[in-house]
């Protein structure tokens, strides 16, 4: 995996066979073609530029830094945008490490605001997260033989994928079938 937000970093990444670029803010066309070409898996991490934002906000980021961050996350909402219509494989991953931990899920809604349905921000979760690292045979669909990891919600996602963001809606979570 490549950590690549820029154009040119993004190519290179592409060019050298990296199996998943990690942000991709600022994708063009040929890129986007390129990934679809080797396979290449984005893992957008929309939220991270978006707590850096939040945060700043509270910390007293300066004015300038501020809006440099702010651009950059509408230029990733276009970019990821187009890489979904386009059918690059996307798998939902953060920066954990820049917001606070439990907060994750949050990156379903912003999947869902840039054109992606409910249904493929949880896919994108799950199935292709999955298939991302490696780990199909072992998670991210329920199947005979996997490990039972399942969380269920009190109310339905697929209407509004942020309900899994709220702790008071998840009603249980099976962890390897417990």
């Amino acid at each position: 995996m490549a950590h690549a937000q820029g154009l040119e970093g993004i190519k290179n990444a592409v060019r050298a066979g990296i199996h998943s670029i990690e942000h991709g803010i600022y994708l063009d066309d040929a890129v986007i073609g390129m990934m679809l070409e080797k396979g290449t898996f984005l893992v957008p991490t929309l939220l991270a530029p978006l707590a850096v934002i939040e945060q700043g906000i509270e910390g007293g980021m300066p004015e300038y830094g501020l809006r440099k961050a702010e651009e950059s996350f509408e230029a990733h909402k276009v970019s990821i945008a187009k890489a979904h219509k386009a059918g690059v494989k996307i798998a939902m991953g953060t920066d954990a490490g820049v917001m606070p931990h439990g907060t994750n899920l949050r990156e379903m809604g912003l999947m869902v605001d840039i054109g992606m349905t409910p249904m493929e921000s949880i896919v994108a979760t799950t199935r292709t997260a999955a298939e991302c690292m490696g780990w199909q045979d072992k998670v991210g669909t329920v199947e005979a033989g996997k490990l039972a990891d399942i969380v269920i919600s009190s109310k339905d996602p697929l209407a509004d994928v942020r309900v899994l963001e709220e702790k008071e809606n998840i009603a249980a979570v099976i962890q390897d079938g417990k």
